[in-house]
């Protein structure tokens, strides 16, 4: 239910009104949308302060994830693509990571996660693992996150090359307007959510009981707002 974080999407939505308001994204608010990053960042909060003992390499990129979400709040009444495209690849990247350094490897320190390359990453790590090869089901959602990596990696190195020159650039975007799709935004809203909240508590096993009465409060206050 929304009413669990009624007051965080209402502040958000008066500060896009705000300082945004000529955005085109005022007038299209999904409101389930914004909720699902509200709950997201409440899943990346509890990983990041859930375990004293956890990986500090795993902690490390549940902030950074957390970070990106506020990004991307950020940058959505922008309807900037290119803003956008890069919150929702940093986004995915410290998702693969999180899940790297659960399934492959809890001793990688926060140096070397920062610095692994996507191949080691997905192609000699996540896709080896037997979480990967035997759950159908996590495969089919890992995949979509990767999925939205590579597709706004694409994305990103494309427009770089189409603003080298910066005043044809910007001519661009006076004349026709940016690439920004509503469509895409919500689509890819709804996979790196869903990914985070239905897997990512499993994946870092976070168990209810040994939470701390703050993270207990904020994990069952993200849980209840599913309903």
């Amino acid at each position: 239910m929304e009413d669990f974080y009624n007051h965080e999407i209402k502040t958000y939505i008066q500060f896009c009104s705000t300082f945004f308001s000529e955005s085109f994204i005022l007038n299209h608010f999904q409101r389930r949308k914004i909720l699902r990053l509200f709950q997201m960042i409440a899943v990346f909060d509890v990983i990041s302060d859930y375990d004293a003992n956890a990986s500090p390499a795993l902690r490390s990129q549940a902030r950074k994830a957390k970070e990106s979400v506020l990004k991307l709040l950020y940058a959505i009444p922008t309807c900037e693509d290119l803003f956008i495209s890069t919150c929702f690849r940093q986004l995915s990247e410290e998702i693969i990571k999180i899940v790297y350094v659960q399934l492959v490897d809890s001793s990688v320190n926060v140096t070397e996660i920062s610095k692994s390359s996507y191949r080691n990453l997905w192609e000699f790590g996540i896709k080896t693992t037997s979480d990967y090869k035997m759950n159908i089901d996590f495969k089919v959602s890992i995949d979509k996150i990767n999925n939205i990596f590579k597709h706004k990696s694409d994305d990103l190195h494309s427009k770089y090359t189409d603003t080298k020159n910066l005043t044809v650039y910007l001519q661009q975007i006076l004349c026709e307007g940016s690439d920004f799709s509503e469509k895409e935004l919500y689509s890819s809203i709804d996979i790196l959510s869903i990914f985070s909240i239905d897997w990512l508590p499993r994946v870092c096993k976070l168990n209810i009981n040994l939470m701390t009465m703050p993270q207990r409060h904020q994990f069952l206050k993200m849980v209840k707002s599913l309903a």
